[in-house]
Parts: C-alpha cells; sequence; structure tokens
C-alpha cells in the first residue's frame, strides 16, 4: 500500500488536472513524453497526495507501463527517483526492462553531471558514433533547408557538416589558450 498525504480539497481543479494526466499517461502512449513532462511540471505527486515522485510511480504506473515506452524518458525517471532517495534495488522493482546494471550506469551519468533526458541506458563502446538530435525552429528548418537544396545535399548531410565545423572551431580555440 503506497503511503500518502492527504489532499487539501478533491474539488480542486488542480487535482481533477493532476488525475487526467495520470489517466493520460496510463492510457495515451502516442503522447506519453508530453504528458510525462507535465506530469513532472505540475509534480502531480504533490497535487495527489503523495509523499514523492516515487511514490505515485510505484502505485500508478509500475504494472501499466512497459520498458520500451520509458525509454525516452528513463533518464529523467531515474533522476526523480534519485531525488527521493530511492535506491537501485527498489527502482530495479518497478522500472521493468532495465536491471541493475543500466541502472547502476544512469545512475553514474547523473552523478556526473550529464543531463536526464540525455543519459544513455548503456555505455558507448569508444569506436562507436555518439548519436545527436537537432532541433530548428521553422524559420531556421526552411533556411537550412533552402541551403542544403542550394549545396544538393540532404539536410542531414549539411547539418554534420555545420556540427562539425563548429566543434572543430571550438577545439582550436581550446587549443590556443
Amino acid at each position: 500500500m503506497t503511503t500518502k498525504k492527504p489532499v487539501k480539497d478533491a474539488e480542486d481543479p488542480a487535482v481533477a488536472y493532476a488525475k487526467k494526466i495520470v489517466r493520460k499517461l496510463q492510457t495515451d502512449a502516442l503522447h506519453f513524453d508530453k504528458n510525462f513532462r507535465e506530469l513532472l511540471r505540475i509534480k502531480a505527486w504533490d497535487t495527489l497526495g503523495y509523499e514523492s515522485f516515487t511514490k505515485l510511480w510505484v502505485d500508478k504506473f509500475s504494472n501499466t507501463i512497459v520498458g520500451n515506452m520509458l525509454m525516452p524518458m528513463i533518464g529523467t525517471i531515474v533522476d526523480e527517483m534519485l531525488k527521493d532517495g530511492t535506491s537501485l534495488d527498489d527502482m530495479d522493482d518497478v522500472l521493468p526492462g532495465y536491471g541493475p546494471e543500466k541502472l547502476k550506469w544512469m545512475k553514474q551519468q547523473l552523478a556526473d553531471g550529464v543531463p536526464p533526458d540525455q543519459v544513455s541506458v548503456t555505455p558507448k563502446q569508444s569506436n562507436e558514433p555518439v548519436s545527436l538530435s537537432l532541433y530548428l525552429g521553422k524559420e531556421q528548418y526552411a533556411r537550412w533547408t533552402r541551403i542544403a537544396a542550394k549545396l544538393n545535399k540532404p539536410l542531414k548531410n549539411v547539418a554534420l557538416d555545420v556540427l562539425n565545423d563548429f566543434f572543430d572551431n571550438l577545439y582550436d580555440l581550446g587549443e590556443q589558450e
């Protein structure tokens, strides 16, 4: 049985909204990422009377959410559970499909300052390429697409060239110091 704090007012619109977000997380896999971020933003566990994020997770999600759905958010989930003081053994019980070694690796990355949304599940071998995501606004995307067309290159290749040049220049600046 999960320990809960008393909810101040069950009729409070914030309580109804928190319940709605929890329900969406349980039923709407397509928008899991968006709904999970909203759950964190509103601190639904507090609103619903749970002592911690982990207590809410165990009560509402540990038996309903499968490991693959968690993948994009697993670093954030582990980070929140660590903030709650949850042990790796307890996390292993409620985060199916990850196991103690992967959880330990994620905990180490978080301790080393890796942002939760950038934590990897397994260590990369030194010869493996690193994956990066680049988010462009509408105007940037349109401009980069025009540039790629003029260069007769795929947008992905133009973005890779830009990033390589940028990091090469940063490296060169560091060498000059």
